[in-house]
């Protein structure tokens, strides 16, 4: 029960978080906004789950070394000027503590508990299509939100559903490798 959960919180985690957003001129909310909440409240969770299975932690040279990277940083957050931003992150990016601690969760769930099925091929394809797709709307200036919705934009500009076009590109090209690594292995 505990495994099939984490597997559908981590699937959310990758196949859904890339594409809410809030596109910038709809809310006063920011275009991270969506994300953050369902990130948080996923996270929640990962917490639950780990102090539920907290018997069975296991840590390899790679874990107590990011866990060492992780203490500097909760060290480096405790000593901050700003603690607030240093805990929640800079407005509509939100990439405080909170948010790789995480990351921290994710990774620990994905590596010991995540188990991989037939439809991560369908789910993986489908997601980068999607942004991909939005993408190159954006890019030709043909999203029909822009209009529908009066949002300001720059011709040439892609973000697609990330706000930023460089998180963008970082996304597909994981992506990519993701999928040849699936389907070519």
């Amino acid at each position: 029960m505990k495994n099939k959960l984490i597997n559908k919180i981590i699937n959310v985690i990758i196949f859904i978080i890339p594409i809410l957003i809030i596109p910038d001129g709809i809310t006063n909310l920011g275009y991270n906004f969506l994300k953050i909440v369902v990130l948080l409240f996923s996270g929640i969770i990962l917490s639950v789950l780990l102090f539920l299975k907290r018997k069975e932690i296991k840590l390899d040279l790679i874990d107590k070394t990011l866990l060492i990277f992780y203490l500097l940083i909760v060290i480096a957050t405790i000593l901050s000027v700003n603690l607030p931003k240093a805990i929640i992150g800079e407005w509509n990016r939100y990439e405080g503590l909170l948010t790789l601690t995480i990351y921290f969760l994710v990774y620990y769930f994905a590596k010991y508990y995540y188990s991989y099925n037939k439809n991560i091929k369908f789910y993986a394809i489908a997601t980068m299509l999607f942004c991909s797709i939005i993408g190159i709307l954006q890019y030709y200036n043909l999203f029909p939100l822009y209009d529908l919705f009066n949002i300001p934009h720059v011709e040439g500009i892609a973000p697609s559903t990330f706000g930023n076009r460089n998180f963008f590109g970082s996304f597909l090209a994981i992506r990519c490798t993701f999928i040849y690594r699936i389907i070519f292995s």
